[in-house]
């Protein structure tokens, strides 16, 4: 009793109120014995317990088993769960509660709970010694205690707890845990501890032998929920690898754990490792990715790893949905590349096929067309040249070859530079005296003897409404080759072959005309020939009566002004223009529409013709900064839209090229 009276006067004179060093050195002088040795052997009497009311900590010893199931500690209803509570217990948490509330409150836990708090307890009553965590006070204390309300939130308070020995009744010791809580924690620490309780990740801390030395409660619980066998007594860094489904079995787990020490403890690196594990509710397999850092235990300094363990099984579906997905379009790729082959195949077999049928297509053409065209392109010179060289290689020339030359050479209206019946072959062909006239006019300047129109003395009606196509002209309507006053030097020196009458025909009515392949047929003189036979195509050439010798002199005369050796803005590029204008016109819908009349159709085919005329390759930019004569000459604006259009109005203003007559039958012409 003695002692008792020194402990307590030595805590009221010599220790603060809330030193927990000083309860400590009071446990350990009321006990006999220090804290470094085993005093879980000595016995304390309840009326020990007394000096403990002067501290302001909250102390409380209780019985062991508090949590498990009523049933199991039914038997000992007699024996007190709260052996003792000092008064700050009392002032902050109330008196104990019943043994019937505690039965109740206990019984209304969840399994998984009632087996945390049972782990824990059993963790402290085998350690033997002072046993420090992080806790929520009132979760301890609501079965025990009734100030604790069954809602009260969370609190979070470092513990310490140690097994001991009572004696409860004279003859009788019972074990029992004191536990010392200090509640003078930052919130700083509170709010840390809060978090790491509750993070959903699994987070434990183990030291290099693999021992636990902290863990929060949800892997406490997962490492309890998914050990095999059930619930496990101790939990170390190998029982992770031990709730692994390996496929090579416990060989296999080891192996994994010997890597992960290596690599944490001796080559201090942060190691990951994905562990399959079947789960107990629905027998599925899942994944969970373990993290390990190397660090330090901040207690005693000691190598230590925290280690974190969360669900990846989701990640990992998703993983080998991709891989799957990959394989089968891997395989799908290699059917169309297979498929790709084959169709290549029978592409070059079908080309090959085409190709046959086309040379056999052109054979009948050609022979077709041999037997048809009676066109013959040669001059006299050309006939007596062939004939003289057959004489001269040793052949003997056929009589009638002979007799047709002395025929040709014999007539006195034979021009020597000119196919022979040029006229008549033209206007016998296959496309017709139209566009035999056309051509004819264009390359001899042969002009009709009346204007190519109907007659109006042939018909009592007026004339026919105007349209595109130029009506049929007949024989009589022809003036001969006498009458020709151009001389025929100042024509296109080129043989008209079958395939400028296909090209002239074609681009009446082409929006793909080939106008490469018609400058080629015609050498250079696409233009005047062009323009000539869409204008007359049109109707516009027939009713507005335009002298056609001088006309043909003003298309000479613009076909030459486009310098062949401009590389875009030449004669080949006006042809086009013009050809895209006609298609424009004529099916496009202007006419047909009568959108226009005819002097603006004139004007347009006109536009059409002139809008590049004399071009010299450079921009009006350029003449503009270098001060060109054209620039000077227009003021700097737009010098080369007025210079096309003023050295054009200069070519028709020569007597030659006054195509037009008479102004005012041109005006009525329009009108109408």
């Amino acid at each position: 009793m003695s002692c008792l009276l020194r402990v307590s006067k030595r805590l009221k004179n010599d220790t603060a109120p809330n030193d927990l060093a000083g309860v400590q050195d009071s446990v350990e002088y009321v006990s006999g014995a220090g804290l470094a040795a085993d005093t879980s052997e000595a016995e304390w009497k309840v009326s020990d317990f007394g000096v403990f009311n002067e501290l302001q900590k909250p102390i409380v010893v209780v019985s062991p088993g508090l949590y498990q199931k009523p049933s199991r500690w039914a038997k000992s209803e007699g024996l007190p769960l709260v052996i003792f509570q000092n008064l700050e217990c009392q002032r902050r948490f109330g008196i104990p509660r019943s043994h019937a509330a505690c039965c109740s409150l206990v019984n209304s836990l969840a399994d998984d709970d009632c087996r945390t708090w049972s782990d824990w307890e059993l963790e402290i009553m085998r350690g033997g010694k002072v046993h420090k965590s992080r806790i929520d006070i009132y979760a301890l204390f609501k079965p025990l205690l009734q100030g604790v309300a069954t809602d009260k939130p969370d609190c979070l308070v470092r513990l310490e707890s140690k097994p001991i020995k009572v004696q409860v009744l004279p003859g009788e010791v019972q074990s029992a845990i004191m536990h010392i809580a200090e509640l003078d924690a930052s919130n700083e620490d509170l709010r840390v501890t809060a978090m790491h309780l509750r993070s959903p990740i699994h987070t434990l801390m183990f030291n290099s032998k693999g021992d636990l030395l902290a863990a929060n409660s949800t892997a406490l619980k997962a490492c309890h929920a998914h050990a095999p066998g059930g619930a496990m007594e101790t939990i170390t860094l190998h029982t992770l690898f031990d709730m692994g489904l390996y496929p090579g079995g416990e060989l296999e787990a080891h192996s994994c754990y010997e890597e992960a020490v290596n690599a944490v403890f001796n080559l201090q690196l942060t190691w990951r490792h994905m562990q399959p594990h079947c789960s107990r509710k629905d027998g599925k397999a899942k994944w969970s990715m373990i993290e390990m850092w190397p660090m330090h235990d901040p207690v005693d300094a000691s190598p230590a790893v925290l280690v974190k363990r969360y669900n990846i099984t989701q990640h990992k579906e998703l993983e080998i949905q991709l891989a799957t997905r990959q394989g089968d379009l891997l395989r799908q790729n290699e059917d169309l590349e297979q498929e790709s082959v084959a169709m290549q195949g029978e592409k070059d077999r079908l080309q090959q096929e085409a190709d046959k049928l086309a040379q056999q297509l052109q054979a009948v053409l050609s022979e077709k067309f041999v037997q048809r065209c009676t066109f013959d392109a040669e001059t006299p010179i050309d006939k007596t040249l062939g004939y003289l060289q057959s004489v001269i290689s040793g052949n003997t020339p056929p009589l009638q070859q002979a007799l047709e030359l002395h025929s040709i050479l014999t007539q006195s209206d034979t021009n020597l530079r000119q196919p022979v019946a040029l006229k008549e072959q033209l206007l016998m062909g296959r496309m017709g005296s139209d566009v035999g006239q056309s051509m004819l006019q264009m390359l001899q300047g042969e002009t009709p003897r009346a204007q190519v129109r109907v007659r109006a003395k042939d018909t009592d009606e007026a004339p026919a409404p105007w349209s595109w196509h130029a009506p049929v002209l007949e024989a009589q309507d022809l003036m001969s080759a006498e009458s020709i006053a151009m001389p025929l030097e100042s024509v296109v020196p080129a043989s008209i072959v079958p395939e400028v009458e296909r090209l002239l025909k074609t681009a009446e009515n082409s929006w793909q005309f080939d106008i490469f392949a018609f400058a080629e047929a015609t050498q250079g003189h696409s233009l005047s020939l062009l323009f000539f036979h869409l204008v007359k195509q049109s109707g516009l050439l027939q009713v507005l009566g335009f002298d056609i010798t001088k006309f043909c002199n003003f298309l000479r005369k613009m076909d030459a002004g486009y310098d062949p050796s401009n590389p875009y803005h030449n004669s080949i590029h006006v042809a086009s223009v013009v050809q895209m204008t006609h298609m424009l016109l004529c099916h496009g819908g202007i006419m047909r529409n009568k959108v226009m009349d005819k002097g603006t159709l004139w004007a347009t085919y006109w536009a059409a013709l002139v809008h590049d005329y004399e071009h010299g390759g450079l921009n009006n930019d350029f003449l503009i900064k270098t001060a060109h004569p054209l620039a000077i000459t227009y003021s700097d604006d737009s010098p080369l839209e007025h210079h096309h259009v003023a050295a054009a109005t200069r070519i028709f203003l020569d007597p030659d090229c006054q195509y037009i007559t008479k102004c005012d039958g041109l005006a009525m012409s329009c009108s109408t």
